[in-house]
């Protein structure tokens, strides 16, 4: 018993060995050149007037104060207490891609991000970029799933709507920061 599986093992051997093939495939790679990306026009909120502190604390919560800057570039809009300071000085972020024509591109979310007080440290206001618009039409977008095509020229330009939250009593003065534009192909 033990002499006929010994031998069948050994038969079924080289079966398993011929069966062992090999094949020589391709492999390629296209390298596509870096989208380009460039501010234009920055964000700007212009004058504001904030809210007046409330006298005493309690009662019910008011609506937060803010400014928004829609991605069309309208008018401000302001809400819940907050005002036109004059100047004219607000204008949405407005940027310029740069690729071969036809590329689909993806502007990333951005992040809400503070801008603060140029001469007084802690004193923030909060930024939140809510939406996106292409040049060649269409409605604003949340920036969630937003696509471009680059048209004939070699550029795209978009611009970004965004909203700025004021606190009642918020200390006047220049308010400043950074943010963090992305651009991917899409």
């Amino acid at each position: 018993m033990i002499k006929r599986a010994l031998l069948l093992g050994i038969v079924a051997a080289p079966a398993v060995l011929m069966a062992v093939d090999n094949v020589t495939v391709q492999a390629s790679a296209t390298i596509l050149p870096a989208l380009t990306l460039d501010e234009l026009v920055p964000l700007n909120f212009g004058r504001v007037v904030a809210p007046p502190a409330p006298a005493a604390a309690g009662g019910p919560a008011a609506p937060q104060p803010r400014v928004i800057l829609n991605a069309n570039g309208g008018a401000p809009v302001f809400e819940n207490g907050t005002a036109n300071g004059g100047g004219g000085l607000a204008t949405t972020a407005r940027f310029r891609v740069t690729a071969p024509a036809g590329t689909r591109f993806t502007v990333e979310n951005i992040l809400p991000f503070d801008i603060t007080h140029t001469t007084i440290g802690g004193n923030v206001m909060r930024v939140t970029v809510h939406e996106v618009q292409s040049d060649h039409g269409g409605p604003a977008v949340v920036l969630a799933g937003n696509n471009h095509t680059v048209q004939a020229g070699g550029t795209e330009e978009f611009t970004l709507g965004a909203r700025l939250a004021v606190a009642p009593g918020q200390r006047p003065g220049l308010y400043q920061g950074n943010y963090r534009v992305t651009v991917t192909y899409h």
